[in-house]
């Protein structure tokens, strides 16, 4: 039986790039920690320890 109060895995969609306005983009892992890379103007977002926590620093960074 599963638990009703537990949600179910949420994906993060990275925003579009802050700089060109691209939304292709890809996950780069740099040598241990992970970064989403705008594949238009290379931009290279903030470092996390996981993919998802990388996408989220992404769109964190968008809005500053």
């Amino acid at each position: 039986m599963t638990d009703p109060t537990v949600s179910k895995k949420e994906t993060v969609h990275p925003l579009p790039c802050p700089f060109c306005g691209s939304r292709r983009y890809s996950a780069q892992r740099l040598g241990g920690p992970w970064s989403i890379e705008c594949v238009e103007c290379e931009c290279l977002g903030p470092t996390a320890n996981t993919i998802k926590g990388a996408k989220e620093a992404w769109n964190r960074r968008y809005g500053e």
